[in-house]
């Protein structure tokens, strides 16, 4: 819900959870504990939308953020490569390197704090008016932690996967239901080969008419059935090399040999080359304004 505060006039943005579906769904009530601790840990952080709140009533329970005014990746993704006024060649070269960098570092972030963001897609990397990445949607994450199995509040409920993840950016251990404890950081890079390829192409590589077949198009290409880019696909000749190597690394089968990962449990991506793992990274000015801004979404207007 988009509302306005009251007291300070500050605009804001309510995630309503109604009461009688959390019964309903008892794997809820530790999705929202999930997404309230996470967001409380890092109000500080620039690329995580900020928690101001969170209350309850007869009904409902609420969590109040910051309103991110810019929409999200996709509503981006739509304006500069999809339109019909969009030059490609341009978003390509200028504005992918720009945004691809910031949402690599925001991921670097959560990471190097031992979180895995297990849900990661254009619809959760919300852009604020003035080009910068903010990720939501913690509801599906995961703590890393020491020694222990991760993040036990996915298992009050008797729920040992991860629930609601999108099949066309989720990674293959994921739908195969691979118990949390189990999960690496090697989930989010999958899926982050999955945004790089719609930022370049429009679509995850898996995309398909019905999340059915997009699920089999994984299932197949993680078990070697077919490739990732065929040679007779027209589509695919339009992206670049050096874009391909990088997504087809990051989308590696086997969780352990992806691009960014060491380990089973380690990410080897650090702020000293995390960089140049993003074709054309060097031409990239975090702190300019980005090549291209996000359009106002429908929803901006007076509460």
């Amino acid at each position: 819900v988009h509302a306005k505060h009251k007291a300070s006039r500050k605009e804001v943005a309510i995630k309503v959870f109604e009461k009688a579906s959390v019964q309903k769904n008892p794997h809820l009530m530790p999705s929202i504990r999930t997404e309230r601790s996470i967001l409380r840990s890092f109000e500080a952080c620039p690329s995580i939308v900020s928690l101001w709140g969170a209350f309850h009533d007869a009904e409902c329970l609420y969590l109040v953020m910051e309103c991110v005014n810019g929409g999200d990746l996709q509503m981006l993704i739509r304006e500069g490569l999809l339109s019909e006024t969009a030059n490609q060649e341009w978003w390509r070269n200028s504005c992918v390197p720009h945004y691809a960098l910031q949402l690599l570092h925001a991921v670097e972030f959560l990471h190097r704090n031992k979180i895995i963001h297990m849900d990661l897609k254009p619809q959760n990397v919300l852009i604020t008016e003035k080009g910068r990445i903010q990720l939501a949607d913690f509801g599906s994450a995961v703590r890393m932690l020491d020694g222990q199995e991760n993040d036990s509040q996915h298992k009050e409920a008797g729920h040992p996967t991860i629930l609601g993840a999108t099949v066309d950016f989720a990674s293959p251990e994921v739908l195969r239901g691979t118990d949390v404890s189990k999960l690496t950081y090697s989930a989010d890079f999958w899926s982050l080969g999955c945004i790089f390829h719609a930022l370049m192409m429009g679509e995850s590589p898996f995309h398909a008419a019905s999340d059915a077949l997009a699920l089999q198009s994984i299932m197949d290409y993680s078990n070697g059935n077919t490739a990732l880019f065929p040679s007779n696909d027209e589509s695919h000749r339009k992206l670049p090399g050096s874009w391909k190597k990088l997504i087809m690394g990051m989308l590696h089968p086997q969780p352990t040999k992806r691009i960014g990962v060491v380990s089973a449990d380690e990410s080897s991506i650090s702020s000293s080359s995390i960089g140049s793992l993003i074709p054309g990274y060097e031409t990239v000015d975090l702190e300019a304004e980005p090549p291209l801004l996000p359009p106002e979404p429908d929803w901006v207007r007076a509460v």
